[in-house]
């Protein structure tokens, strides 16, 4: 049985608790980023297949960016952070005020937009692996970001994500961020992928091991 899939309610409860504290730890880091209040809604925390991942969020056939972080340092994995491609470049446009509402005709994102994204994706990571780090009092790092995007034909699958031979169950935390006039709103999908004994590391930090 997976790590993942053999936690515990306490365990489960307790893992939640972290990524309340990351989510609020990448609230604040989007709030320097926009220079505007942020504010979070209640993250719900998911252990699934890799396979499962449109189904559960519902993507059906809609395009979804996928900003992909290695984890390194003490603690390694994969940190991903998704979302629908017209929903990335509404809230792309949103930072960078440009008053878009939209995505073009031709559903592909510009070098600005997918510049966007990736800082994005560094500042939420940057977040979550803080979190992770001062929690577990581990050294933890990201590498720099790739940005894909998910066509209506595919499923995500171990090799598309670069995560062949590894294990499956991951770790799906929905958070939505959004500023206080409602301009700004993200809601997306980060996906943790602990490896090499980062869980156990993780749920001993916190006394659940």
């Amino acid at each position: 049985m997976s790590p993942l899939q053999a936690l515990t309610e306490l365990q489960h409860d307790a893992l939640r608790e972290v990524t309340n504290i990351a989510a609020a730890r990448a609230a604040c880091a989007l709030s320097d980023m926009m220079g505007e209040p942020i504010m979070i809604g209640v993250p719900r925390l998911t252990v699934t297949d890799i396979e499962r991942l449109p189904d559960l969020f519902g993507y059906g056939d809609t395009r979804v960016v996928c900003v992909t972080m290695q984890v390194l340092g003490d603690l390694s994995g994969r940190l991903i952070l998704l979302m629908p491609e017209a929903a990335a470049y509404t809230f792309s446009a949103t930072m960078m005020q440009l008053g878009i509402s939209s995505t073009p005709s031709d559903s592909r994102l510009d070098e600005l937009t997918i510049s966007c994204l990736m800082e994005t994706g560094n500042v939420l990571g940057g977040a979550y692996s803080s979190a992770l780090g001062n929690l577990t009092d581990e050294i933890v790092m990201l590498s720099t970001p790739t940005l894909g995007v998910y066509p209506p034909d595919r499923v995500f699958t171990k090799e598309w994500l670069g995560l062949e031979g590894v294990e499956t169950q991951v770790l799906c935390m929905e958070t939505a961020f959004e500023g206080l006039d409602g301009a700004l709103r993200l809601t997306g999908h980060t996906v943790f992928v602990p490896l090499d004994g980062s869980l156990h590391a993780i749920l001993g930090a916190i006394g659940m091991e």
